[in-house]
C-alpha cells in the first residue's frame, strides 16, 4: 500500500473554479471521451453536461494528485473508469449550533480503474458547511487515489 507524501490537494474553491473553466472549454470530443469512461447506473435519470464537467474536474484532481506524488507524469495518458449513481446521503450539520441530520440527493462517483476511490458530489452552495464538506471529500478521495492506484499498460 502506497503512503501519501504529505500533499495538499485541490481546495474546494479551486475545484469549483475548475468546474467553471470546464464549462467554457470542454470540447464535444472531450465530452464524448468522458461519456466512454463513465458508466451511468440505472438510479440516475439524466446526467447533464454540468455533471460531466464535474466528472472531468474529479479526473483532473486525481491526475494532479498522482503527478504531485510522482506516480504519473503530466504527459501520461489518464482515462480512469467510473460508475456514477444517484443516492441519498445523510449529512450531520454541526455549523448550525445543533446537530441536524438531513438527507440530500447526491451523485456518487465510484472509480474502479486504475484506482478505487469514491467522490460524492452534493452540489454547490457558497457556505462554510459545503466548503468544509468538500474539503473532507477531496482529502479522502485524494488519499484513496494514491493508496489504490495501479499502473496500467496502455
Amino acid at each position: 500500500m502506497k503512503k501519501p507524501r504529505g500533499f495538499i490537494p485541490m481546495s474546494p474553491t479551486r475545484f469549483f473554479q475548475t468546474v467553471t473553466y470546464q464549462r467554457r472549454s470542454l470540447s464535444i470530443d472531450e465530452l464524448e471521451n468522458l461519456k466512454n469512461t463513465l458508466t451511468v447506473d440505472g438510479s440516475v435519470d439524466f446526467l447533464s453536461k454540468l455533471e460531466y464537467q464535474v466528472y472531468s474536474t474529479i479526473n483532473e484532481l486525481a491526475k494532479e494528485v498522482l503527478v504531485q506524488e510522482g506516480i504519473l507524469s503530466k504527459t501520461d495518458p489518464f482515462f480512469p473508469k467510473c460508475i456514477v449513481r444517484e443516492d441519498e446521503i445523510k449529512w450531520i450539520d454541526n455549523l448550525k449550533g445543533e446537530k441536524t441530520t438531513e438527507l440530500q440527493g447526491c451523485l456518487v462517483f465510484n472509480y474502479i480503474s486504475p484506482f478505487k476511490a469514491t467522490f460524492i458530489y452534493v452540489g454547490y452552495k457558497r457556505n462554510p458547511y459545503h466548503t468544509q464538506t468538500y474539503s473532507n471529500i477531496i482529502n479522502n478521495f485524494s488519499r484513496d487515489v494514491i493508496k489504490t492506484y495501479t499502473k496500467q499498460l496502455v
